[in-house]
């Protein structure tokens, strides 16, 4: 079925095929377009089809999605070379097939594996995968966005605020007696990437993940308190005191996202980079 409608708004729900919604929009309107698709939560799968890569480049660093398509069908992921899984509504990761899974899966004995990226190192950030000639496929790592923090100790409250920075986040902290005078203490260049917020206006708050400092009992009621929340399932990732004088960390992997994007280099004059074999 092919459907036109005036707005992405009018979409309650996620749709699946074969149904194809059309809404048309001007040029300069396309920002205003992407923010609406992202407004909805739903991040499984996006497909772009342009033959300019600006437009490639700036659309794809905008749209909240676990696997991009260019110019291409946007169904049939291979495993090995698209690792599939989406983001918000579409899901809470990692990516089936992507280098995460493993770490997710364990509960105990990451510490002995090797860390999947290392987030001052952008080369580790993403990884270019196999696929037929005519197609590129990358996987990378981004930001989640706004990570809402509570700390209860000033080295709490500092580990947060750099792995919160490091991974591209901005942190939201709790507003406290304490948190104040931290957040003033820091770097200015950190501080810059950080704001406060009162309990009371978590609820309603727009958050990307959770990172809590404090006793299991705390962190339990924290996640009681997420799951009444309408929209993406939020995790907490807690560390307790002892935990944090003892220097751990909390997983980096609960401060990205995984993105798959896969283009049709043929449909753009064909992959240039075969020119180079000889």
């Amino acid at each position: 079925a092919l459907i036109e409608i005036n707005d992405i708004a009018e979409l309650e729900r996620e749709v699946f095929g074969p149904v194809l919604h059309v809404v048309r929009f001007k040029r300069e309107n396309l920002d205003a377009l992407v923010e609406a698709i992202n407004h909805t939560g739903y991040g499984l799968t996006f497909g772009i089809h342009s033959r300019i890569d600006e437009t490639i480049s700036h659309i794809s660093n905008r749209i909240h999605a676990g696997n991009i398509y260019v110019n291409r069908n946007i169904v049939g992921a291979v495993v090995g070379v698209q690792p599939f899984g989406g983001q918000g509504l579409s899901g809470t990761g990692p990516k089936a097939g992507g280098p995460l899974y493993l770490f997710r899966l364990l509960s105990q004995g990451n510490d002995q594996l090797p860390a999947p990226f290392n987030p001052a190192e952008p080369a580790s950030l993403t990884l270019t995968l196999p696929g037929p000639t005519g197609e590129t496929n990358v996987y990378r790592l981004v930001p989640r966005g706004t990570v809402l923090a509570f700390a209860q100790t000033e080295q709490g409250f500092t580990t947060q605020l750099h792995q919160i920075t490091a991974t591209g986040n901005r942190a939201l902290f709790i507003d406290s007696s304490n948190t104040r005078p931290w957040l003033d203490k820091a770097e200015a260049g950190l501080r810059e990437q950080a704001s406060l917020i009162a309990d009371t206006q978590i609820d309603e708050a727009g958050f990307d993940a959770v990172l809590f400092e404090g006793d299991s009992d705390g962190l339990r009621n924290l996640n009681l308190r997420l799951s009444q929340r309408k929209g993406p399932i939020m995790i907490a990732y807690g560390l307790s005191l002892e935990e944090i004088i003892q220097g751990k960390q909390y997983p980096w992997l609960g401060l990205v996202h995984e993105q798959s994007i896969s283009t049709n280099t043929a449909a753009a004059g064909g992959n240039a980079s075969l020119m180079t074999i000889g």
